[in-house]
């Protein structure tokens, strides 16, 4: 980048600000980095609501927090991309979260 040269060694990630042009190397989870193109998502002692993010693009919803509490609760598991949201959301209220409704293309998380 801008003529800037890094080396990556295996379990390596680099990582450009293009606001600040600074770069940064930093150890990653290699299975949790390449997870997508195996069909799944993988998290490993991730926030709710970066979880959420992801799977509100992927299933093309919106996600309210209700109890913000929540978005701070880390969640650690592997989930098919193939399952329908609210197999996601089962197994996520099994472990995570109290409760959650959909309407029309709205996911509530209480």
């Amino acid at each position: 980048y801008n003529g800037e040269k890094l080396f990556l060694e295996p379990g390596k990630q680099a990582m450009i600000d293009i606001k600040t042009q600074q770069t940064n190397i930093t150890k990653v989870d290699v299975n949790t980095v390449v997870a997508w193109k195996n069909g799944v998502f993988s998290f490993k002692d991730k926030p709710l609501k970066e979880i959420m993010k992801l799977i509100s693009r992927w299933y093309d919803v919106d996600v309210v927090f209700e109890n913000k509490d929540l978005e701070l609760i880390r969640f650690r598991g592997v989930l098919d991309k193939n399952q329908k949201i609210e197999e996601i959301l089962s197994i996520m209220k099994s472990t995570t979260i109290n409760n959650y409704e959909i309407q029309n293309k709205t996911i509530f998380i209480r």
